[in-house]
């Protein structure tokens, strides 16, 4: 069987799967679960590498397909395999935007965050405010394996031994690397700080 006869043998199997569902068979939707469920993970997982996150996603996205279903605004046109991804994407994206522990929302990373001496509160919140806005830009563009580490450092406070064993590295690189991104985050950060400050005093 070539890809297309696959395809059109798959279009096929989730039409019918789709349809026994709407007449009434409680198997049907089952059977669309077992078939998809892990693809489905994996997929979730690859956007928010934490497994009950990823769960969550995956669990979202076939209660969307459920009521798409019963809705009727499933159509033929897609697999169920790419409806579910599609929708996955979203529900994981949503997930990972708005979890408070995500590296971009830089609340907890203060050791991250230089001090700065100045009198006065509300111009001090202003720049503390403007540091943070900036932190997120440099962690946006960290790798994902370096955002990972950072992450579970300073976030999730594990230890070298465990951050190098789910990174697959070594006790040794995992320190050596979290201190080599630390450091060029606080030399950007600083830059920015004098930047900043050269500008206000001009």
């Amino acid at each position: 069987m070539n890809k297309e006869q696959k395809r059109a043998a798959d279009n096929l199997r989730d039409s019918d799967l789709v349809e026994k569902h709407r007449n009434g068979d409680k198997l049907a939707f089952a059977q669309i679960m077992n078939q998809y469920q892990n693809i489905i993970y994996l997929s979730c997982f690859k956007i928010l590498n934490n497994h009950d996150e990823a769960q969550e996603a995956t669990q979202q996205a076939f209660i969307k397909f459920l009521n798409a279903i019963n809705a009727r605004r499933y159509k033929k046109i897609p697999t169920i395999a790419g409806w579910l991804k599609v929708t996955a994407w979203h529900c994981a994206a949503h997930i990972r935007d708005n979890n408070p522990n995500s590296t971009e929302k830089a609340n907890d990373l203060r050791d991250l965050l230089p001090m700065e001496d100045n009198s006065n509160d509300e111009e001090m919140a202003l720049q503390t405010d403007e540091n943070k806005k900036f932190l997120r830009k440099l962690l946006r563009k960290l790798s994902r394996k370096d955002k990972k580490i950072i992450t579970l450092r300073i976030i999730k406070n594990k230890s070298f031994k465990i951050i190098g064993d789910l990174v697959d590295i070594t006790e040794k690189e995992a320190s050596s690397r979290y201190s080599k991104i630390k450091k060029e985050i606080l030399n950007s950060m600083n830059a920015f700080i004098l930047a900043r400050k050269k500008t206000y005093f001009h």
